[in-house]
């Protein structure tokens, strides 16, 4: 599955380097659950509110200490990683989308740059929320991995982060939902 037993781990670390990593891990998880919480909300908000501000602030920190954490966590690999790739796309989509707002330029654009790379922020959030849950399976399913000759957990990963960008590419740019910008 490419995840090393939680012993073998502590016996390599230690106990005080284990702790940091499982604080890290569990607000990196916290996190993230705020920004998908925050994130989903703002879907269903009037856009340009009190509220969808708020909500936006909050998503906004909950997704940089995600990010940033994500930068603190090698269980996986023991080095850097793809998923520390797809961070920094999640990065770049989040100031891609927030500067905007706050710069309120590029003029007469602003608007629909900030709804486009937000949106690209929380369906990454979404795949990667759902490629987690899907790796996780096989602890609930025994035996769910050995029905897949290739890796399961690369399976589990490619799928649910493709499927998730696909609809949320539709949703997007076939449905326009939520868009700033009407058709005439």
């Amino acid at each position: 599955m490419g995840e090393r037993a939680f012993g073998e781990i502590l016996n390599e670390k230690g106990a005080a380097t284990m702790i940091f990593y499982h604080s890290i891990g569990f607000l990196h998880t916290l996190a993230a659950s705020v920004a998908l919480i925050t994130g989903t909300a703002i879907l269903f908000k009037k856009k340009g509110s009190s509220h969808h501000k708020l909500l936006g602030y909050t998503y906004v920190a909950s997704m940089i200490f995600t990010l940033a954490s994500a930068f603190l966590i090698y269980d996986l690999f023991g080095s850097w990683g793809i998923f520390h790739w797809a961070a920094l796309v999640g990065t770049f989509s989040l100031l891609s989308g927030f500067i905007p707002v706050v710069l309120k330029k590029p003029k007469k654009k602003w608007l629909n740059t900030h709804y486009q790379y937000m949106l690209w922020s929380y369906i990454g959030l979404v795949a990667a929320a759902f490629s987690e849950v899907g790796t996780r399976l096989p602890a609930i399913w025994p035996g769910l991995e050995d029905i897949f000759s290739i890796g399961y957990f690369w399976l589990a990963t490619v799928v649910a982060s493709t499927l998730v960008c696909c609809i949320g590419a539709y949703c997007i740019y076939g449905l326009k939902l939520g868009s700033p910008i009407k058709d005439k």
